[in-house]
């Protein structure tokens, strides 16, 4: 009889690792996410062209063409898995601008490609909600904790559902903030795949943790830059408060219209002031 409980013993503690998933949950087990050679590898479709070393990574069309705008890339516009890209130029250095790549899943997928193809520096330039009340529409903020609520981070990422851009690119993109009139902030910031369920009790718990917004793309880009050795960081201008626990959108104020117009300046000085590798 001990022999039959040790035996079934043993079965329950291996039961994760042979049906690999979390009985308790209905999930894939976490100890098989950032483990192993992968059988697709980001590779290139024969054909298509590289991009430059310095990348902005958009969400929206509006920033899209707001960036193309800036550094006058024009057509040929090019795909990565149906997202559009073109060549432009800033201060005298190539960048490539791409976009919309809404969501974790897509902008992660566009972001592999994006390595493949010779990216080594991407910045992302987006919108969040603000989760604190000093946080209002039209400032801008450097995520630089990124609190995982999506599904892609954690199988690139076992640092426990948190990840951080790039150290120096964030410090350079601090320093190019700190030499503008915009009002920005610093710190904790969470992502999430379900824009719908932003719940009462979500947002309570998350202004108990000090975050200060709320976006969708972050966490999984700073997760993939870090397990693929490229610099990411990025830069978000505030489009609507959630704060009160009232939603207040802001997309058509004259506050955010300027906040998105100096972001994108900011972000493609950035990139401008990365010497490389």
């Amino acid at each position: 009889m001990k022999t039959l409980l040790r035996t079934i013993a043993f079965a329950l503690a291996f039961l994760p690792l042979i049906i690999g998933t979390d009985p308790a949950r209905g999930q894939e087990s976490h100890r098989f996410f950032n483990h192993g050679r992968a059988i697709i590898d980001p590779t290139p479709i024969p054909g298509q062209m590289p991009v430059s070393e310095r990348v902005i990574l958009t969400f929206s069309t509006l920033d899209f063409d707001l960036l193309c705008g800036l550094t006058g890339a024009a057509d040929p516009t090019r795909e990565i898995w149906s997202c559009p890209r073109r060549e432009g130029s800033w201060r005298g250095k190539p960048v490539t601008i791409v976009g919309p790549a809404m969501g974790a899943p897509y902008a992660v997928m566009v972001l592999e490609m994006l390595i493949a193809l010779k990216a080594r520096m991407v910045l992302a330039f987006g919108w969040c909600g603000s989760l604190h009340s000093k946080v209002r529409i039209g400032h801008l903020v450097v995520p630089t904790a990124v609190i995982s609520g999506e599904g892609t981070s954690r199988y690139y990422s076992s640092g426990g559902g948190m990840s951080k851009p790039d150290a120096q690119l964030c410090d350079i993109l601090k320093a190019r903030l700190a030499g503008t009139t915009a009002t920005w902030h610093q710190g904790r910031h969470w992502s999430t795949d379900a824009i719908y369920r932003e719940t009462v009790g979500l947002v309570r718990h998350h202004q108990q943790r000090r975050t200060l917004s709320v976006d969708m793309e972050m966490a999984a880009l700073y997760a993939v830059g870090k397990f693929r050795g490229v610099k990411v960081a990025g830069l978000l201008a505030v489009s609507d408060e959630l704060f009160t626990l009232t939603w207040n959108p802001g997309l058509d104020t004259p506050e955010f219209l300027q906040a998105r117009e100096l972001g994108a300046q900011v972000v493609l000085d950035t990139a401008a002031a990365w010497e490389g590798q």
